[in-house]
């Protein structure tokens, strides 16, 4: 289990994002919003089968309470404190690029993304309060 305030982030495999932003030549913000794992509280009965099935499926299948401990209830009032990264400059690919150079070019954006995210995360984790937390990419 991870410790209070460290967060994983489901993005190794979602690089759709990237590959948008290299056909039309458009620039990513990254941007990260410290809180949102406190705003609810995940309720998992069958010790993580939900968590594994709802990545696997690539879908929320967890069961949460929020305010008042209501199921699917409004979200705590907790504070959130949402940070963005410089921008990531994407070229615009040529039309026809072959599979491969466009896979390439996709791959090194995502790799520049993640740094992006990773930095956000580590430069105002303590503003949050949270100075040894961790990231995780999963």
């Amino acid at each position: 289990a991870a410790a209070r305030g460290d967060e994983e982030l489901y993005l190794l495999e979602r690089k759709a994002v990237c590959a948008i932003a290299l056909q039309s030549g458009s620039p990513i913000i990254p941007g990260y919003c410290f809180g949102t794992n406190e705003v609810c509280t995940v309720v998992d009965p069958f010790f993580g089968l939900l968590r594994r099935l709802s990545v696997r499926l690539d879908v929320a299948l967890t069961p949460f309470f929020g305010r008042w401990w209501l199921p699917f209830g409004p979200p705590a009032r907790r504070p959130l404190l949402v940070c963005f990264g410089d921008p990531i400059h994407c070229p615009k690919l040529p039309e026809g690029l072959d599979r491969g150079s466009m896979r390439a070019a996709v791959e090194a954006k995502h790799a520049e993304l993640l740094a992006a995210y990773r930095n956000i995360f580590d430069t105002h984790k303590s503003a949050y309060g949270r100075p040894n937390a961790q990231l995780t990419f999963v």
